[in-house]
């Protein structure tokens, strides 16, 4: 928190320090030198998180791990997966469902959606696609179904995956391919 309080300034805290996330979105979401920033002090820390949880339900024996990172291809996080579940849902939906969610106005709302790779990029990157524009019963039912395809899934290089399970060679990067 230090590094974002030296970069951002005293204004996106309160005054028990806890930082506020929608004054530090508005800043960062308006000035993409600003977003770039923020990514690059908090990134390492959210990889951190990220691989140290996989690891944690691995040795559990779990063996299912879904990330919601609407920023994964972005910041090439996107190797360390053996499956690329894409949900997508029509622009004024999400920006919709984003207001609702963060109380945030239109402006705001679609300087957060903006920020974000658009979704034709994306597409291009998932091997499975859930459309989030109905039910949430509908979603769930897509979900179900791609997750027994995942237990046989067999990625673009043609070859068995063994989702969900860590990288015995890079066990700082997560999860093998």
């Amino acid at each position: 928190m230090a590094k974002i309080k030296l970069n951002f300034g005293d204004e996106c805290f309160d005054e028990n320090g806890t930082l506020i996330r929608k004054k530090l979105g508005n800043i960062v979401f308006s000035n993409q030198e600003k977003k770039s920033k923020l990514e690059e002090i908090i990134l390492p820390y959210i990889i951190k998180d990220i691989f140290a949880k996989v690891k944690e339900y691995a040795d559990k024996g779990i063996d299912l791990c879904v990330l919601d990172a609407p920023t994964l291809i972005e910041n090439n996080l996107h190797f360390h997966m053996n499956a690329i579940i894409l949900v997508t849902v029509g622009r004024e939906l999400q920006l919709k469902r984003v207001m609702e969610r963060d109380s945030l106005s239109l402006k705001e709302a679609t300087l957060r959606v903006d920020a974000q790779m658009r979704e034709e990029h994306k597409l291009k990157y998932a091997d499975f696609v859930i459309k989030n524009d109905g039910t949430k019963e509908h979603t769930k039912k897509q979900l179900e179904e791609i997750l027994i395809l995942v237990d046989n899934f067999r990625g673009k290089d043609g070859e068995k995956k063994e989702p969900y399970k860590l990288n015995s060679t890079n066990s700082s990067a997560g999860y093998g391919n």
